[in-house]
This record gives structure tokens, sequence and C-alpha cells, in this order.
């Protein structure tokens, strides 16, 4: 085939009997509980080793008494499986019950199921009490669902009290032994007798577990698609978005329209872009000298006063410097105007010289007739402050047209 897909288990070995909407009353009062398979009803057969108790569903793995001695171990006693459809109660469990629970069913698939018939307590005044119950049916091992959250197949709520209900599961026309019109222990009841008994809806689920799939030709997914791991040998392409979660891709070629990774990301090997790489959050900066021009003298930073750019907005326009926001190695340059006398001017890191510009006495007869410009790349740390300062001399800053400028942004 093209397209295979194993189930590796639709078999059930509990039956799970509770009020759909998990009230505790009225009380449960059941008579007889029959699961027809290959025409024989299999549970008295096992009754011995079933294992049934009552329950809250919200604490479904504490077993509750039964009311009196009417519950589902002694043989001596009415019990749910006993092969005998009492008109009074078989089994009865009240506040805070509200579930039977029945394990150690031998392992039977779904699909061989012909019916369920569930009988309840006989009399006016009872037969109410079965509104609201649900059957479903579970496969509660360890590698599938020890919890009792995935029903293999669940029967809708009853709403009409009566003596009896019948669900048929799809392999119900392989059923031969004909029908009774009344209660019975040797044949599934007619749909309806007297109007006592009535053919309820059962819904199969196509609970899927530890499945694998194989897919050789191309598979269109309309829906979600939600997975714990996704493995490759192949290459695999996403025309729209791809939601990871917390999952995680490896192996083969992955071609991607879009991604966007919202936490951190670690690249072993090389990455390589054949377009651009957009990276709106690299920070960088520059700042001018705006509306009048101005002279910076020995002991001062570079007044530049505005910042056109400042994308983490780490630029102190009072005290003239700029506190590095991400670390890594950085690019900075600065400008000035020569003032027409001997200067030094430093480029700092914490005080610390990482570039200087040095002149002799200008003898030009105009003043700013030189311009100078220094560049560096320094490695840096989060919170180192960067700052132009002059050590000798003075400079000046012309504000026309941003001659004159500071800036810098991040390299890697």
């Amino acid at each position: 085939m093209d397209n295979v897909i194993t189930y590796e288990t639709n078999e059930f070995n509990t039956i799970v009997i509770r009020r759909f909407d998990e009230s505790v009353d009225p009380a449960i009062n059941l008579s007889e509980l029959q699961l027809w398979v290959n025409n024989e009803n299999i549970l008295p057969s096992n009754a011995s080793t079933l294992d049934a108790y009552f329950a809250n569903w919200t604490d479904k793995d504490t077993p509750l008494p039964p009311n009196t001695s009417q519950g589902f171990v002694n043989d001596v006693n009415p019990h749910l499986f006993n092969n005998v459809v009492e008109f009074g109660v078989g089994t009865s469990g009240s506040d805070p019950v509200n579930a039977i629970i029945i394990n150690d069913i031998p392992s039977t698939s779904v699909n061989d199921i012909q019916a369920i018939v569930l009988y309840h307590r006989g009399g006016d005044g009872n037969v109410g009490r079965a509104i609201g119950l649900t059957i479903e049916l579970y496969n509660n091992d360890t590698e599938y669902d020890p919890n009792l959250l995935l029903p293999l197949a669940t029967t809708t709520p009853i709403t009409i009290g009566v003596r009896g209900y019948r669900y048929d599961f799809s392999s119900f026309d392989t059923y031969t032994l004909g029908f009774s019109n009344g209660t019975s222990i040797s044949q599934i009841p007619l749909e309806t007798y007297d109007g006592s008994t009535t053919n309820s809806i059962i819904r199969e689920i196509p609970t899927i577990f530890n499945a694998k799939v194989n897919i050789i030709t191309d598979a269109t997914i309309t829906g979600g698609l939600s997975v714990d791991t996704i493995t490759t040998t192949g290459n695999v392409s996403v025309g729209e978005s791809l939601f990871l979660g917390d999952t995680s891709l490896t192996e083969g070629n992955w071609t991607l329209k879009s991604l966007t990774i919202t936490e951190n990301a670690t690249i072993g090997g090389t990455l390589s872009v054949s377009g651009s790489l957009s990276n709106p959050n690299q920070p960088c900066f520059k700042v001018i000298r705006t509306n009048t021009s101005v002279s910076c003298t020995s002991g001062e930073n570079l007044k530049f006063n505005e910042a056109v750019i400042d994308n983490r907005n780490a630029y102190n326009s009072t005290d003239f410097e700029y506190t590095i926001p991400v670390a890594g190695n950085w690019y900075f340059y600065y400008s000035f105007a020569c003032d027409g006398e001997e200067l030094k001017v430093q480029s700092q890191q914490n005080t610390i010289v990482r570039d200087e510009i040095t002149t002799g006495t200008i003898t030009f007869p105009i003043k700013y007739s030189l311009g100078c410009k220094g560049m560096v790349i320094i490695p840096c740390s989060v919170s180192d402050v960067i700052r132009v300062r002059v050590e000798n001399g003075s400079v000046s800053l012309n504000y026309v047209d941003e001659l004159n400028s500071f800036g810098g942004f991040l390299i890697g």
C-alpha cells in the first residue's frame, strides 16, 4: 500500500458504567450487565477473575463499599454478572458512588462486540434511576491508558427510564441466536418488548495508541497535527507555519517558508542563508550635536546631545556615554573637528583607553579645517560604559548637516 496506518490496539479490558455528569444522586441500582461476543455473553464465565468495584469518578482508583451485601465478588449474593437478571437490585451503590469499574475483562476488540445489554432494577419507582448513566470501554494497560482518560467507545447518556438498554456494535450482524421478547440470559432482547427495552446509541471513538504511521506518498492534513517528536531521514517541506512547542527536529533537511523563534536557539553546525538575515533587535546607536556647535575641552566627553538612532535607549545625553546592553564584539566610530590647537581624544571603555587620536598645533588659518575620525572594535560586556573623551586640548562639534557624530553597533 502507498499509505499504511497500523493500529497497535483497539482492544479493551475495562468497562465503566458511570453517571455522565458525575452526580452522586440517585443511587446506582442495576440487575445485570451482558457483553455479547461471538454469540456468547462472556462476563459470567470470567466472573471469578474480574476486578469490579464502586468508585467516585474523581477518585476512580479508590474502591467504595456497596449498599449492604449487593456487591460483586461474593457468588452467594447477587451481583452484576452472575447470569441472573433479577427483577430487584443486583448491585447497588449510593453517595459518593457514581461509577462502577470492571477490570480484567479478557482483552477483546471493540470490533468483535455484537452488543452490550444493561438491565436495570425493575419497578416504576426504580427505572428512572438509570437516567444519566453511560457505558465506556477502556484499555487500562500501562502502555496505553492506565488512568482511564481515553475511551475506545462510549454510549450516549441514558435519557429514559426503562428496564433494559441494548447497544449494538459493529459485529451485531454476526449474531445468530435470535432475540428474546423479555429479559434473557441466552439471547439478546428485541429492540423493544412491551416498551421496556430500548436500543441506545453507541459511539466508537478512533483512539490510536502507540500508532505506527508509514506514508509513502503525499498526505494532506486539513486540521491540526500534534506530535511529541518528529524524526525524519529525508526532506520535509512546510508550506505555511510549523508550531513545535517543546518538540525537536532531528536529521534531514527542513525547508520552511518562515521560522519564528521566541526562545533561545543553539546552532551546532553551519547556518547557511541564501537570502537576507534580518535582525531588527540588533542593538545600535548614532548620536549627534543639535542646535549649536560646541567646544569640548580637556576632561570632557564629546557633547553629542541627541540620539538619531538608539534602539535600546542606552545613550545618556547628559553624561554623553553609552552603556552596553548586549555582550559581544562592538564596532564604534566617532568624529569631531580640530579646534586649532594640539589635542588628544580617546575612545574609552570603563575609563580604559581603547583608541586615540592626537595632533600637534594646527597652523591652518580657519578653525574646523581638520576633521578627525576614529574607528575601533571592542569586546564588551553588559553594562560597560563607552565614551569619547578629550584628554588634552579642545575640539569642536559642528551641528550643521550632522558633520560630526558618535555611534556603534553589535557585530557578533
